[in-house]
C-alpha cells in the first residue's frame, strides 16, 4: 500500500504544478495584453514577470530550466545582433570617452553604496558590498559566500535591482512618449521558420549552451550575441527568428527574474527589506543623475541615455531598448562596456574591500 500513497501523492503533485503553470500562463496573457493596450514598452518581458512574482509570492513554486533560459537569452542575443547595422561599431569606437566615463562612473558609484552599507552595518558581513556590485548577479552571489555574505540577501538584493530597474525604465520609456510594444506588435504569424531562421536558431542554440558550457558570467547572452554579430558582418545573413521564438524567449527571460522572490526569501529578509529598497533606489537615482550628465555635456537624448546607464540586466534592458526609440547601438554598447568592466574589476575590488573590512574588524 505504501506504494500506492506514493503514486497518488505524485499525481497530486503534477496536478498542483500543472495547475501553477497553467494559472502563470493566463496571467501572463492577461497583463501582456493589458500592458499592450496601455502602451507599455515590452509587455511580454513585463507581463510575464509579474505574473511570475504573483504566483511566487502567493506559494506558488515557478522555476525554468536553466538550459531553457540560456537558450532565451541566446535567443534574445542573436535578434539584437540582428538590429546591429555594420556602421555601428565604427560610430561606437570614436566615443570610447564616453563609455569610458559611463562605465568608470557606474563601478564607483556601486562600490560606494556597498561601503555605505558596509560601514553602516545594516547587513550581516560583507552582504552591502557584493550585492550593490553591478556585475553578473551569478557572479557575485557565488562569490559572496566566500567572503561572509548572506548569498540569500545578495541574492535579493541584485534581482529586486534588476526588477526595480525594469519598472522604472518601462516608465520613463512610456513618459517621454516613446513607441510602445514593438517587439510585441510588430513580430506577426507572418515570421515563419526558414533557412535564415535556421541559421538564427542554431547560433542562439549553439552559442548559449557554448557560453553555459564555459561558465562565463553573461556568457549564454554575450557568446551568441558575438557569434551572430560576426555571422552577420561577414556573412551578410539575415538572422530573423521566428514570432512565436521571440515571444516564448521574453515570456521564460520574465517568468525567471519574477520566480526569484519566494516566500522564504522574503521571509528572511523581512527586517532589513526597507534597506535593500533604499540601496537600490539610490543606486538607481545615481546612474540616472550620470544619464542627466551624459544628456547635457553629450546631446544623447535621455531615454538612450538612461537605458545605457541604468544597472539593470543586459538581456531585459535590450529588449525595452529594441520596444523604443531609444538609440539600441549606444544602449548596449554601454551596457556591454559595463558588464565587462565589472565582471573584470568588480570581483577583485569587492574582495579586496571585504579582506580590508575583516581585518578591520
Amino acid at each position: 500500500m505504501h506504494w500506492i500513497r506514493i503514486f497518488l501523492s505524485n499525481i497530486k503533485k503534477n496536478n498542483s504544478c500543472i495547475k501553477c503553470y497553467f494559472t502563470l500562463f493566463i496571467f501572463t496573457t492577461f497583463i501582456s495584453m493589458l500592458m499592450h493596450a496601455m502602451r507599455l514598452p515590452a509587455p511580454l518581458l513585463f507581463g510575464s514577470m509579474i505574473a511570475a512574482l504573483l504566483l511566487t509570492v502567493r506559494g506558488g513554486a515557478i522555476k525554468v530550466n536553466t538550459s531553457m533560459f540560456a537558450l532565451a537569452q541566446g535567443m534574445i542575443a542573436v535578434m539584437v545582433a540582428n538590429q546591429l547595422p555594420a556602421s555601428a561599431f565604427g560610430e561606437l569606437a570614436t566615443s570610447w570617452t564616453i563609455f569610458l566615463f559611463g562605465t568608470a562612473s557606474t563601478l564607483v558609484a556601486s562600490t560606494m553604496i556597498g561601503l555605505i552599507l558596509q560601514r553602516s552595518h545594516l547587513l550581516p558581513g560583507t552582504t552591502g558590498l557584493w550585492g550593490s556590485s553591478p556585475g553578473g548577479a551569478t557572479a557575485m552571489i557565488l562569490m559572496s559566500v566566500n567572503y561572509g555574505a548572506d548569498m540569500r540577501l545578495v541574492a535579493l538584493m541584485q534581482y529586486i535591482r534588476v526588477v526595480t530597474c525594469l519598472v522604472v525604465a518601462i516608465a520613463i520609456v512610456s513618459y517621454l512618449g516613446s513607441s510602445y510594444g514593438s517587439i510585441f506588435h510588430t513580430l506577426t504569424p507572418s515570421a515563419d521558420v526558414g533557412p535564415l531562421s535556421l541559421h538564427a536558431l542554431a547560433i542562439a542554440s549553439s552559442g548559449a549552451l557554448i557560453g553555459r558550457w564555459l561558465k562565463v558570467p553573461a556568457g549564454t547572452f554575450l557568446v551568441p550575441l558575438i557569434a551572430a554579430t560576426l555571422a552577420k558582418t561577414t556573412l551578410s545573413l539575415d538572422l530573423t527568428l521566428p514570432t512565436l521564438i521571440i515571444m516564448l524567449a521574453n515570456c521564460l527571460i520574465g517568468w525567471t527574474v519574477g520566480g526569484k522572490f519566494t516566500v522564504d526569501v522574503l521571509r528572511h529578509a523581512s527586517r532589513v527589506f526597507p534597506v535593500l529598497i533604499l540601496s537600490t533606489s539610490a543606486q538607481i537615482a545615481i546612474c540616472g543623475g550620470i544619464a542627466v550628465f551624459l544628456v547635457s555635456a553629450c546631446g544623447i537624448d535621455p531615454l538612450t541615455a538612461y537605458l545605457a546607464t541604468t544597472p539593470g540586466g543586459v538581456d531585459a534592458i535590450a529588449i525595452i531598448a529594441m520596444s523604443s526609440s531609444a538609440d539600441i547601438h549606444f544602449v548596449l554598447a554601454m551596457q556591454l562596456a559595463r558588464l565587462f568592466a565589472a565582471l573584470i574589476v568588480a570581483p577583485a575590488v569587492t574582495a579586496l574591500l571585504s579582506k580590508h573590512i575583516d581585518r578591520a574588524c
